[in-house]
């Protein structure tokens, strides 16, 4: 059997466009991440939503009830997490001082939604939907989402 020694037409076409800068999928990705955020951000904490350039490798909301977010979600098909991965980096022993009190905080209390390049208005108003009834049941009356 004999391997071939280049790569697939696709393979280059994937790798040019990343290159380049011109890879479609990021850019989508990141177009659908400011489009959720301008339904959230009136309402829900994004964690990193000033980051420039962002391309939302996830999206990350801050939640009252991360269990009850993630149920909510998981009812309606979606699955969220808390990223149990990820931890505050702890500080040394003699540097009290920046012990990172605030950033575990705010892990016990981020939820990372679904997130995907070509998910349609519908999905992203569905995750919007979900989130306002959930963390803002009186915004979501108040405001209307659907």
């Amino acid at each position: 059997m004999q391997l071939r020694k280049r790569p697939s037409a696709s393979l280059l076409a994937f790798l040019a466009a990343r290159v380049s800068g011109r890879d479609s999928h990021w850019q989508h990705k990141a177009e659908r991440g400011r489009e959720l955020l301008g339904l959230l951000a009136e309402w829900v904490p994004c964690p990193g939503a000033d980051v420039k350039p962002h391309t939302y490798w996830v999206f990350p909301v801050r939640s009252a009830n991360p269990p009850e977010l993630i149920a909510a979600f998981r009812n309606r098909g979606f699955d969220a997490t808390q990223g149990q991965s990820l931890a505050a980096v702890e500080s040394l022993e003699n540097r009290l001082d920046l012990e990172p009190r605030e950033r575990r905080e705010l892990l016990r209390h981020v939820v990372f939604l679904p997130l995907h390049a070509h998910m349609s208005n519908h999905t992203l108003q569905q995750l919007a939907e979900i989130i306002l009834k959930t963390e803002h049941d009186d915004a979501y009356v108040a405001d209307g989402v659907d």
